[in-house]
């Protein structure tokens, strides 16, 4: 390797060819550095001084008639680029200067001197043979074009010197030995900064000047077979856990996920973690392990990428692309890749392109898919963690090579309801609709679209794409003005009243899709006048509404009764074929009955759920003694009775909430401590004798409950007790 400075001149001496290899990135300098450019070249005009044009990597190939030097640019393909189209701009521009370029970038027979790759060949020819000062159309396809025509329209010819540029401008040049490998440099270059992505970093560690031909058929129809793929591979999409990313990025990390846990390329676990660590920007180191543990040839690997990227290509779309979709339900596979992105389980996706290369069996395939839509909406509905959603698709389903529905079936049926991964039973599903109020907005329109689509495959009612529609409660949030409280109730009474309703207000039971949204005076009316100004019109034909529109009244009864049938349609829709063990679902139905208890703090006027109840007498306990401090209440309402739960206190203090840990050390998320505390609401949080804000746990046991119904007691409350 020999470095040295050369000026321009010199780089482009007489007979010198260079040829840019197939491997390397299209041209794909931007305006902003155009711009830079142009103001440089307008500078260097100006002044006696040298200017540096950055480095330029250069291979012997040897001489071949009149190419009396060729040379292979492992680096510097875009500045030389840049600067042959910007001297021939200045010969179409100065008539001084008309014979610059054919002197510079031609040999004597006409030949071009650089000698472009596939993807910038046809563009940069039509550029070196334009005869006039003319704009060229075809922009869309080539960044090349695109560059002519920056440059052209910006560069004042006026300010330009062209000799001083010539003599000016420098070069670092480096110069490669033959037996020094211009694969590994390219490598090692990008490595340290000239960024290129996963796809063209592959596509040179994978074929070679002796394998075009292989390229040419393999790789390029895939990735670069004309403008619009190459669009598609490179159109920016959102990622929630990184930001913006390529598409082509997002398909190669989706890939390494199946080849990470397809046994057949045989990666242990050991190795699995350490891909684990690595992070999206090395996502080609991944690659490159996996080419090197020596399970695959290059030309395999490089078919069996490309026989997944044909597969990705045909499933991936944007999420709002989806949702836009008329058709985002009709088929298994669209419903999927519906759950996918708008219920926000992309975790499924590695899964659903393995078994889309490894079963070819639509029927099997759309069974599969039946399924899997089936577990993630019922554990959705349910409010089921998806944390390990990741490990499920990727070790478990991959891990164990499951293509066909019998051993999905198989797999899923092994998850015990004392396991995070296990499907709800349907009276899990009844109380997901009656309870359940997690659900953020997109999820639970999401949710009450795909029913009302599987029970519109029997109507003739036309239903528009999912974008189409808004979520509307029908008891309002804001209720307070038109929605009034019985009279007569006492402070407790109202207390315990808010409580329910705002509950009720936030469940599956209350919620509709609609065509159109209300607008807020109509949508906080009351219940006669919400239906008559709009929500009748708008509701129309929409069966998962029917019944609520035919109510004279709409109260936390109706509520109730209307989750019922939304959970009987889905538990029809989304059957649970694999959680048949009756015994365990009589056991929950058991162990529910014997946790149904409700007290009672009026002597027997009204009862309160247990997580009702609780908060409520803790906040009737400071009321009757004002004085008293957060330790005194931790003293009384101890940590003790929260028997068989993980917490982090009975009572917690907003100090607490933000900065205290688990037993193992792990800070809960933010999603536990709504479900734990209700934090998001504000009526929730209580203030001590002293000044303390803090909550009361809400997810209460009966051994809990009769912690507190003893307290109570002894405070002199007479708490009467239904079971």
């Amino acid at each position: 390797m020999t470095p040295g400075k050369e000026k321009i001149t010199k780089v482009l001496s007489d007979g010198r060819v260079f040829y840019i290899p197939f491997y390397q990135r299209a041209y794909v300098w931007d305006e902003k550095l155009w711009q830079r450019f142009v103001k440089d070249m307008e500078y260097i005009s100006s002044v006696d001084e040298e200017y540096f044009f950055g480095a330029i990597i250069l291979k012997d190939k040897g001489n071949d008639g009149l190419e009396l030097d060729r040379q292979t640019v492992i680096d510097g393909q875009q500045r030389l680029t840049t600067f042959a189209l910007f001297i021939k701009v200045v010969s179409l521009k100065d008539c001084n200067a008309a014979h610059l370029f054919g002197k510079k970038f031609r040999l004597d027979d006409g030949r071009l001197t650089i000698r472009h790759s596939l993807a910038d060949k046809d563009a940069f020819e039509k550029i070196a043979n334009l005869q006039e000062d003319v704009a060229l159309e075809g922009e869309e396809s080539s960044n090349l074009i695109k560059a002519f025509n920056y440059i052209r329209e910006h560069v004042e010819i006026s300010k330009i010197d062209i000799n001083n540029i010539m003599a000016r401008t420098v070069f670092i040049s480096i110069n490669l030995d033959n037996n020094e490998n211009e694969h590994k440099i390219f490598d090692t270059i990008n490595s340290l900064g000239v960024r290129l992505n996963t796809e063209e970093l592959l596509k040179n560690h994978l074929f070679k000047e002796s394998t075009l031909d292989k390229y040419l058929e393999i790789w390029k129809p895939v990735f670069e077979a004309d403008s619009d793929t190459l669009a598609y591979w490179k159109t920016e999409v959102s990622v929630a856990t990184t930001g913006k990313r390529t598409i082509s990025d997002r398909f190669f990390h989706m890939l390494l996920q199946v080849i990470m846990h397809d046994p057949r390329n045989g990666i242990n676990s050991e190795d699995r973690k350490e891909f684990r660590l690595m992070n999206e920007e090395n996502l080609f180191n991944n690659y490159q392990k996996v080419m090197e543990s020596g399970q695959w040839d290059s030309l395999e690997f490089a078919r069996e990428i490309t026989a997944y990227a044909i597969l990705f290509r045909r499933i991936f779309v944007q999420k709002t692309a989806i949702q836009k979709d008329a058709e985002s339900f009709k088929t298994p596979l669209k419903r999927m890749l519906f759950v996918a992105f708008t219920l926000d389980v992309a975790s499924v996706l590695p899964y659903m392109l393995y078994v889309l290369k490894n079963c070819s069996d639509e029927q099997e395939l759309n069974k599969i898919f039946t399924l899997l839509e089936a577990y993630i909406v019922r554990r959705l509905v349910c409010n089921k963690i998806s944390k390990n959603y990741s490990d499920l698709f990727t070790e478990g389903l991959i891990g164990n090579q499951i293509t066909n529905y019998d051993r999905l079936c198989e797999y899923l049926s092994n998850k015990k309801p004392t396991e995070s991964l296990h499907m709800p039973y349907d009276i899990e599903v009844e109380d997901g609709f009656r309870e359940n109020t997690s659900l953020k907005s997109d999820k639970a329109r999401g949710v009450i679209y795909l029913l009302e689509s599987s029970l519109r495959s029997q109507e003739q009612t036309i239903l528009r794409p999912f974008a189409e529609y808004t979520l509307e409660h029908l008891m309002p949030q804001k209720w307070e003005e038109n929605w009034p409280m019985p009279d007569n109730l006492s402070e407790i009474e109202q207390l315990n009243f808010k409580e329910l309703r705002n509950t009720a207000i936030r469940t599956l039971g209350n919620l509709a899709i609609i065509t159109q949204g209300l607008n807020s005076s109509v949508s906080n009316n009351s219940w006669k006048k919400k239906l008559a100004q709009g929500l009748k019109e708008k509701g129309e034909g929409i069966l998962t509404l029917k019944t609520a529109l035919a109510m004279p009244k709409w109260t936390e009864d109706t509520i109730a009764s209307r989750a019922e049938w939304l959970a009987e349609r889905a538990n029809e829709v989304w059957e649970n074929v694999i959680s048949a063990d009756e015994e365990e679902e009589t056991d929950i139905i058991r162990r529910r009955q014997l946790d149904a208890s409700r007290y009672s703090m009026d002597g027997g006027m009204t009862y309160e759920a247990k997580n009702v109840f609780v908060p409520h007498f803790v906040r009737a306990y400071i009321e009757k003694h004002p004085e008293v401090t957060i330790a005194h209440l931790k003293s009384i309402f101890k940590d003790d009775y929260l028997k068989g739960f993980k917490r982090i206190g009975f009572i917690c203090t907003e100090n607490e909430i933000k900065n205290k840990t688990l037993k193992l050390g792990r800070k809960p998320t933010e999603e536990e401590l709504r479900r734990w505390y209700k934090i998001d609401r504000e009526e929730v949080w209580l203030i001590s004798g002293d000044g303390v804000r803090f909550v009361v746990s809400t997810e209460i046991t009966k051994h809990s409950a009769d912690a507190v119904k003893r307290i109570a007691e002894e405070d002199g409350w007479d708490i009467k007790v239904k079971e």
